[in-house]
């Protein structure tokens, strides 16, 4: 294997990881209802705004996202998707109260947003042959 295709292998391999980070977050809240309702003593109802807060934030930042990475480029929103990720994962991890929680999960939208984009484009980046 040659230098060039094992650093391709890593660099597909760090994407991969940064997209299912990405995914498996928004996926993991599911089975952990049952706890945060007993925790916080929240109905179903309420505990569905820990998925719309998610999946909203990450819908409408990816708009101001995108002209941002293109600015900065796509390797610097990969870096500050990860930071905004973990610092809304660490508010969710640290949350004493319900909306401290659904902050943290709405700040933790905004960076896998960033981490979805960049992902694509800096493997479009990477490969420039394969996209058209």
């Amino acid at each position: 294997m040659t230098s060039e295709s094992r650093q391709g292998a890593t660099v597909i391999a760090c994407l991969f990881l940064v997209l299912f980070l990405g995914v498996a977050d928004s996926q993991v809240i599911s089975p952990l209802l049952p706890g945060i309702r007993s925790q916080f003593s929240k109905t179903s109802a309420e505990l569905g705004f820990l998925f719309t807060g998610y999946s909203l934030a990450a819908g409408i930042s990816v708009l101001f996202w995108g002209p941002l990475s293109d600015l900065f480029g796509c390797r610097n929103g990969l870096l500050a998707g990860l930071l905004i990720f973990g610092v809304g994962a660490t508010i969710c991890w640290l949350s004493p109260d319900f909306r401290v929680l659904l902050l943290g999960r709405v700040v933790t939208g905004m960076g896998a947003s960033m981490l979805s984009l960049n992902s694509i484009s800096y493997a479009a980046g990477c490969w420039p042959s394969c996209c058209p």
